[in-house]
Order: structure tokens, then sequence, then C-alpha cells
């Protein structure tokens, strides 16, 4: 088991790959769920409630409407319902093309159509999953320090994900405020100041400049 001292507060995309080849030795399913979960950024309860009907047949459902979620082959997107304020509102979010195609593989291959679920788990289940291949693949993180500041090492659990996507891309990011505004608009922000909690993991030698700019709200010429 690792050190503390060597752990981090986040998955880098090579744990969340050990993690998900792990998961493609027992279970299809829970791998892809766990992929999904990784690329979208979504919370957990957006990703069980993700639908197999592509947008193109909503002209072959029209009783469906715009209610199921749905990915987009063409467009390379997966439009998640999310509730705000007890209110559904939708979000598109682009994946790789990788991700598009074995979705839509397993979805033909387990004759998962229509408004059926994809990943027909609880949200508890979804924890369970998350928690089973990141212990099996040996990927710990810094334990978390509501839950218990006694243990040496943390699991691993579904919204560490989302904040992982963030946090990726504040790394590879070679502006602040594109970096924010990319991670506002993935994980949906209302308001740009929600997303300044990810400042701390842009490169710091962007620091004393780009992150005032932030901060302020102005924008590069």
């Amino acid at each position: 088991m690792m050190r503390e001292r060597a752990l981090r507060e986040y998955l880098t995309p090579q744990d969340v790959c050990k993690i998900v080849e792990v998961a493609k030795e027992h279970n299809e399913r829970h791998a892809l769920f766990l992929q999904t979960l990784y690329e979208t950024g979504a919370r957990i309860s957006e990703i069980t409630g993700l639908r197999a009907l592509d947008s193109k047949d909503k002209q072959n459902h029209p009783e469906l409407g715009l209610t199921p979620n749905s990915i987009d082959a063409e467009n390379k997107t997966i439009r998640l319902i999310c509730l705000k304020r007890r209110k559904r509102e939708f979000k598109y979010v682009t994946v790789s093309k990788e991700l598009i195609d074995w979705l839509l593989d397993y979805c033909q291959r387990e004759g998962i159509e229509g408004n059926e679920r994809i990943f027909s788990f609880t949200r508890c289940a979804g924890y369970q999953i998350v928690r089973k291949y990141a212990v099996l693949a040996g990927v710990w993180v810094k334990p978390d320090s509501i839950r218990g500041l006694k243990e040496k090492v943390g699991y691993v659990h579904p919204h560490l994900f989302r904040h992982s996507h963030a946090i990726n891309i504040a790394r590879n990011s070679k502006s602040v405020l594109g970096g924010l505004k990319i991670i506002q608009e993935r994980l949906g922000h209302k308001n740009l100041t929600t997303t300044f909690r990810y400042l701390r993991f842009f490169p710091r030698e962007m620091e004393e400049v780009e992150v005032i700019k932030a901060i302020k709200g102005e924008r590069e010429e």
C-alpha cells in the first residue's frame, strides 16, 4: 500500500485507465460505466440515468420528446439530464469517439434500446463498483478529511471521477481563464466562481498573471 505522502487527492488519466482495465477483466458494463463517468465528468445520478436512445432516433420516438438522455454518434456528444433546484436541465458533453462507439456497440449487443437505461443499477451499487475496481487496481487517494482523519489511505468514490476530470483539464490547460470556462461548461456550473476551486491545479507558472485576471473576471484580448 502506498505511503500517505505519495498519495494524490485526485485520479490521473493513468489511474482511471488502470481501474477500467481491471474492470474489463470482470464485467464489461462496469468498465463502460467507469469510463463514461470519467470522460463526461458527470454526477453518478446522471450516468445511471443514461438512456440508449440516439438523438437521431427522436423522429421515430415522438412520444419520448426530449425526456430521455441520448447518445449522439454524429456529434460525439452525450446528452445528460441533471436536476438543478428540482428542475430538469439538459447538458451536452463531448466525449471520445471510442467511448461513443463502445456505448452504441454495447447497447446493440445487449439489446438495450429506446428508453432503456444502459446502467440499470442503483446509485449505491455505483459506489460499490467504483470502490471495488479501484481497490483491485491498487489505486488509492488521500483520505477524506471529513470521513476519517485517522485513515492512512482513502477509497476512490464516484464523485472523485468528476473532480479528477476537472483537475486534469486544469493541469493540461494553456490558459487559466480558458481552462476554467471549459471546466464550467463540462461540469454544468452556473457561475464561474464555483469553478474557482480548481484554480490551484493549474500549472504554477500561470498563477501570477492569469489567475488574477480570472478572479477579476477579465477577458484576454
